[in-house]
């Protein structure tokens, strides 16, 4: 066997501050980190630590971890991931005029996945993964309960369990024609496990659906390409207490585009090909079908 290994020692300072006369104050801010990383390498074990440290606004936060184990074989590859991370209120989250919270919290999240790749060959990829995230003081903005406005609060402790599996396959039909599958998929559910607000306890979070599904399969033929794509997301919460939510989803778009030149294209495309009538937020909606006729070029 043999061992490898690096080391890796970063430090960042930086001065945040606003002029802008539309903030209920001037804030400014000093954010110094610190951060340390070590890995190695022995034949096909790769283990990756991290740590870092980190000063804002004149109090110094938790430390952060960062912990990665990879496993690369000829047939497949393991990775398991473990790591905590800050979130900053931005100035927005707190100064906003209309909406900001002077009283927000720093978030602390705790991220955690396996995730099983089958190595990249020319006709499939294929990814499976599982994560367990933890969230301490998140930061989520939600409507008002008249609906005009969005505000953030800190919702105490939170969770979200999933399992997201990712593919992508291409096959050669002819000579010159290729049929190619691109498919993602994410299966997911959200808790609030704690929070000053005891109603909402046990209740998922909101604008997060259980199901995520986009599935895109397409034919190439000499210069001309025919592509469908779907996506399809489950319903969706928009209020704390899960009284109400927006409902399932399912979009298709068709689109054909032709080679004129090396990297030149004109393409037609229908957008929302059967009219659905739907919503990203509430009482947002999102337009119905529509037509794209145009040229891009790559440069």
């Amino acid at each position: 066997w043999k061992l490898n290994s690096g080391f890796k020692l970063r430090m960042n300072a930086k001065k945040i501050q606003s002029d802008a006369s539309f903030y209920t104050q001037r804030p400014s801010y000093t954010d110094v980190d610190a951060s340390v990383s070590k890995s190695f390498r022995i034949d096909w074990h790769t283990i990756k630590l991290s740590g870092s440290i980190r000063r804002f606004d004149g109090a110094i936060l938790p430390i952060n971890y960062g912990f990665c184990y990879i496993m690369e074989l000829s047939s497949f590859k393991i990775m398991l991931n473990s790591s905590s991370n800050h979130v900053i209120p931005t100035l927005n989250d707190r100064y906003w005029p209309i909406g900001g919270n002077l009283d927000l919290l720093t978030e602390r999240n705790y991220l955690n996945s396996a995730k099983i790749t089958w190595p990249e060959a020319k006709s499939y990829r294929v990814q499976m993964m599982f994560f367990y995230n933890l969230f301490s003081q998140q930061i989520v903005w939600s409507p008002n309960p008249a609906l005009t406005y969005w505000t953030p609060d800190n919702v105490g402790k939170s969770r979200a369990i999933g399992l997201n599996l990712e593919g992508r396959f291409n096959i050669r039909i002819t000579q010159n024609l290729t049929f190619n599958l691109n498919l993602s998929t994410t299966y997911q559910k959200t808790k609030i496990l704690k929070d000053k607000r005891i109603y909402l306890i046990g209740k998922e979070l909101i604008y997060q659906p259980n199901f995520y599904l986009t599935f895109s399969p397409s034919f190439k033929w000499k210069k001309l390409k025919l592509n469908v794509d779907y996506l399809f997301k489950s319903r969706q919460y928009y209020l704390f207490d899960n009284s109400n939510s927006i409902s399932a989803s399912h979009l298709v778009d068709v689109s054909i585009r032709y080679q004129i030149l090396a990297s030149t294209y004109t393409y037609f495309k229908i957008n929302n090909v059967f009219n659905a009538d739907y919503e990203e937020i509430k009482s947002y909606p999102l337009p119905l079908n529509f037509v794209e006729l145009g040229i891009t070029k790559n440069l």
